[in-house]
C-alpha cells in the first residue's frame, strides 16, 4: 500500500472517529434533553392532578372524594387526552382510579418521588416504554396514596431514530467526503515527494548534476536539500574518481611507454651498440621503479581509505627522527638546515615511520622547487599544546589559486616540469591522509618569488608521563630517550 493511501486511510479512519463521537454525542444530549423535557410535562400534569384532587376534597369529606375518584369519569379528560395516562394508588396499593386510555391495565408501582422509565404494552400504542412519575397524594395534610402520571416515550424514539439515521447519512457522506479529500490533500503534500522520485530515477551514473526541488521549508524540504547535499557530495566523489581513474591511467602510460620504446630500440639495435643497450636499460630501470613508487603510493592511501588507520600510534618523541632524516640528506643538499630543536621533551600521537613520511615527501618538494643556492629550513618546535613540523624554504613560491588544490591527488602546479623530476603527484596527497588520520592539521602559506612553508601540527600527549619515565630511568643509571639538539 502506498503512503498516499496510508495517510488517505489515516485521515478518513480519523474523520469518521470525529463524526461518530459527534453522532453519538449529539443523540446522548437529545435523549437527555428529550427526556428531561418529558419529565417536567409529567411532574407539571402530576401537580395539577394533585391540585384537582385537593379541590375536590376542600368541597366534600375525604370518604366522598374516594368514592368520586373511582368513578372513571369524574376525572377531567383534558388529563389524559394528550398522550399522558393517570393512576391513582392508595396508601394500600389498590388502584382508586384510572384514566379512560389506560383501559384495564395497572401502571406499575412507582413510589412517591420517583421517576422511572417502565415497560407496558398497551393496544393502541405502538412504543411500550414510558415516563412514570409518581407524585405523592395528601389530603388535609394526611398521605393518603400515590398519583402516577405516564406519558409515552414514543415521540422521543421516533424522533431519536430519525436523528439516527440523519447522523449514519452524515457519517457515510463524511467517510466519503473525506476519503476524496485526504486522497487529495496526500497527492499534494506527496508531490514533492514524487518529483522527487523521478529525479532521482532520471539520474545516470555520469551526469549527477540534476538536484531536487527543495524550495519549502517544511520536512520535505528539508529532506530534498538534504539530499542535494548528498548528490553534490556523490558528484564531487565521482568527478574526483574519474580524475583519479584518468590522471592514475596517465601517469602509468607516460613509463610504460617509454619501457616499450626502448625494449623495442634495444631489440632492434641492442646486440650491435651497447651504448643503446646500456641506456635503454638504464631508462627501463627508472621507469620500472616510477611506476613501482607510483602503485607503493596508490595502495598507501587506498589502505589508509579502507581501514580508517594510517598513521595512529603510541606517543612518541620526534626529535631523533628529524634530526636523523635532515642529517641523512645534508650531505646531497649543502642548502638544508636544522633549526635548534627544543630541550623538553613533547610527544604526539603518530607512528614514527608515517611521520618520516610526511617529512619526507615536504621535504622532497621542497628541496625539488628550490634552487640550490637557497635555503631549506627543517624546524620541529612546539607551540601552545601543539608540536609543530615546519619546512620553509626560498624558492619561486606556489600561486595563491594552486594553494587550495595542493593535496589532491595527481595534482601538479607545473605538471611537465614536476613529471620530468620523478614526482609521482601523490606525495602531499599521501601528508593529507596521514595528517587526517593522527588529528593534525596542515597550513600552506606561500609567496611568489618569496618561498613556501608547509607547517604541520599535532596535538601534544603524555608528556608528564614520558617526564616520569624519564626521571625513573634516570635513577635506575640508564640513558633517557631524549636527544640533544643540533
Amino acid at each position: 500500500m502506498t503512503i498516499r493511501w496510508r495517510l488517505t486511510l489515516w485521515f478518513t479512519a480519523l474523520v469518521a472517529t470525529l463524526l461518530l463521537l459527534r453522532a453519538g454525542a449529539s443523540w446522548w444530549a437529545f435523549d437527555r434533553t428529550a427526556t428531561r423535557d418529558m419529565a417536567g410535562l409529567v411532574q407539571d400534569r402530576a401537580t395539577r392532578v394533585h391540585n384537582f384532587i385537593n379541590g375536590l376534597a376542600a368541597e366534600r369529606r375525604y370518604d366522598e372524594v374516594t368514592l368520586i375518584l373511582r368513578n372513571p369519569d369524574i376525572l377531567p379528560r383534558a388529563f389524559s387526552d394528550d398522550g399522558m395516562i393517570l393512576q391513582v394508588v392508595d396508601r394500600r396499593g389498590r388502584v382508586v382510579a384510572r384514566s379512560t386510555n389506560l383501559g384495564n391495565k395497572t401502571l406499575p408501582w412507582v413510589g412517591p418521588g420517583r421517576l422511572a422509565a417502565v415497560y407496558l404494552q398497551l393496544p393502541n400504542w405502538q412504543s411500550p416504554n414510558w415516563l412514570v412519575y409518581g407524585y405523592p397524594l395528601v389530603i388535609g395534610g394526611t398521605p393518603v396514596g400515590t398519583i402516577q402520571v405516564a406519558a409515552t416515550l414514543q415521540g422521543i424514539e421516533m424522533a431519536a431514530r430519525r436523528l439516527l439515521v440523519i447522523e449514519l447519512l452524515g457519517l457515510a457522506g463524511g467517510i466519503l467526503l473525506s476519503l476524496l479529500l485526504g486522497f487529495w490533500l496526500a497527492g499534494r503534500a506527496l508531490a514533492p515527494v514524487v518529483r522527487m522520485t523521478a529525479t532521482v530515477d532520471a539520474l545516470e551514473a555520469t551526469d549527477l548534476r540534476r538536484r531536487v526541488d527543495g524550495e519549502s521549508n517544511d520536512e520535505i524540504g528539508r529532506l530534498a536539500k538534504t539530499f542535494n547535499r548528498l548528490l553534490e557530495r556523490l558528484e564531487k566523489a565521482f568527478d574526483a574518481q574519474q580524475r583519479f581513474i584518468s590522471d592514475a591511467s596517465h601517469e602509468l602510460r607516460s613509463p610504460l611507454t617509454a619501457i616499450r620504446g626502448h625494449v623495442q630500440l634495444m631489440q632492434k639495435r641492442g646486440q650491435s651498440n651497447p651504448e643503446v643497450l646500456h641506456s635503454g636499460l638504464a631508462t627501463v630501470q627508472r621507469e620500472a621503479e616510477r611506476v613501482s613508487r607510483l602503485v607503493d603510493d596508490l595502495l598507501l592511501l587506498a589502505r589508509g581509505q579502507s581501514t580508517g588507520a594510517m598513521g595512529q600510534g603510541p606517543p612518541t618523541d620526534m626529535r631523533p627522527v628529524v634530526r636523523e632524516m635532515v642529517e641523512a640528506y645534508v650531505p646531497l643538499h649543502g642548502n638544508l638546515s636544522l633549526a635548534p630543536l627544543p630541550t623538553e621533551t613533547f610527544l604526539v600521537p603518530v607512528e614514527p615511520d608515517r611521520f618520516r613520511q610526511v617529512l619526507l615527501n615536504l621535504l622532497s618538494n621542497a628541496l625539488r622547487e628550490t634552487p640550490a643556492d637557497k635555503p631549506v629550513v627543517v624546524g620541529w618546535q612546539r607551540e601552545g599544546d601543539n608540536a609543530v613540523l615546519s619546512i620553509r624554504d626560498a624558492g619561486p613560491g606556489i600561486p595563491a589559486d594552486h594553494l587550495p588544490h595542493l593535496f589532491e591527488r595527481f595534482y601538479r602546479v607545473e605538471t611537465s616540469r614536476e613529471r620530468n623530476r620523478g614526482g609521482t603527484g601523490l606525495g602531499l596527497a599521501i601528508v593529507a591522509a596521514i595528517v587526517q588520520a593522527t588529528d593534525a592539521t596542515v597550513k600552506v602559506t606561500s609567496e611568489l618569488d618569496q618561498g613556501t612553508t608547509f607547517a604541520v601540527r599535532w596535538p601534544i600527549v603524555a608528556a608528564a608521563a614520558q617526564d616520569a619515565v624519564d626521571e625513573a630511568q634516570s635513577l635506575a643509571g640508564k640513558p633517557t630517550k631524549a636527544a640533544e639538539p643540533v
